[in-house]
């Protein structure tokens, strides 16, 4: 299962070093880390991790957050590979097929934004169009 967390830290020389070495030893591959915002002496990243973990999002949370200056701001699990450019795919799919860019849409939207299904529901009849 691949897991995306939002994690603040003080920003000092080693902090990065501690937080990967916490997840390292809970079994966490790193796959990418985004610097979100530095400011007031706090860092907050965002790392994508493969977790083959024996336990959920909630014990990565508790054990991150035993660690004293680590506050873990969310757990999410995601789809999105690190490196790929998923809104650039869709767009090519929506360009290709005009026809079918709605349905597109509605398909693709729930991998983009880490979601378990869409749907679309029609403003002016309230029926459901299409569902993912």
């Amino acid at each position: 299962m691949m897991l995306r967390l939002r994690v603040s830290f003080p920003d000092r020389p080693g902090a990065l070093g501690q937080v990967a070495r916490v997840l390292g030893t809970l079994g966490a591959d790193i796959l990418q880390v985004t610097v979100l915002e530095r400011e007031a002496g706090r860092v907050v990243d965002d790392f994508t991790v493969s977790w083959p973990g024996p336990f959920g999002p909630e014990g990565v949370r508790d054990r991150l957050s035993a660690v004293p200056g680590i506050r873990v701001e969310a757990v999410w699990r995601t789809k999105e590979v690190p490196g790929t450019s998923p809104d650039y795919d869709l767009l090519m799919h929506v360009a290709a097929e005009p026809g079918r860019a709605f349905a597109t849409l509605v398909d693709a939207i729930a991998d983009l934004v880490s979601a378990e299904w869409a749907v679309a529901v029609s403003s002016a009849s309230g029926e459901l169009v299409h569902r993912s």
